[in-house]
């Protein structure tokens, strides 16, 4: 993907510009769609973005996380930001995008979000929160989060596989005419057929 857009200053627009949108997608649905419980814990649907760009950009998906955080520092919190915040983005990104790069089965699907939820956003990012703010490492302060990465871990699977199979279909036939369009391997630049389709989203849910 990367080669061809290197190759091809069309597709390399087209990469920066769907990056662009991806990282208004994360942004909004980060900081305006989430669900905020006691006015400190959130419930984010940022993850349903992150996989879609995983999907399609694979560990690029990184730079678009890290670059929707430095957006949020300088748009909400006047320039404010935790680089440790702004690394565990970029790794969910980076992660998510290497495990669902142009795979949906529901396996690695499983696998992204137990990567975002229970492991990179539970344990690195309540790390980097808790050390910037000063809050003790108690169990009365970890169980909500814990609770919450477990919720949310749960509502990604279930997000991811009833969309998954609608979105797809219309990323391929956008993503195919440019970013995937490698001269080098001929039958994977084709568009897949009915059947690949069918086959491929019925795995989100069947694997």
């Amino acid at each position: 993907m990367i080669r061809n857009a290197k190759r091809n200053s069309g597709a390399y627009v087209k990469l920066v510009s769907f990056m662009g949108i991806l990282i208004a997608l994360q942004f909004v649905t980060e900081y305006y769609l989430s669900l905020t419980i006691a006015d400190k814990y959130r419930i984010s649907f940022t993850f349903l973005i992150r996989a879609v760009t995983g999907y399609c950009i694979g560990w690029l998906g990184g730079v678009v996380s890290a670059l929707t955080d430095v957006l949020g520092g300088f748009q909400l919190y006047g320039g404010s930001m935790n680089p440790g915040i702004t690394l565990t983005r970029f790794l969910q990104g980076l992660v998510v995008g290497i495990i669902l790069y142009r795979n949906s089965k529901s396996k690695r699907i499983i696998a992204a979000s137990a990567a975002d939820n229970l492991v990179l956003s539970l344990i690195l990012n309540t790390y980097f929160i808790f050390t910037y703010l000063g809050t003790p490492f108690t169990f009365e302060t970890i169980l909500p989060r814990v609770i919450i990465a477990g919720v949310s871990f749960v509502l990604e699977i279930i997000l991811m596989f009833l969309l998954m199979p609608k979105i797809l279909p219309a990323l391929r036939k956008f993503m195919y005419k440019g970013l995937w369009n490698d001269s080098e391997n001929a039958s994977k630049a084709m568009p897949p057929t009915a059947k690949e389709d069918t086959e491929d989203d019925s795995a989100v849910s069947n694997d």
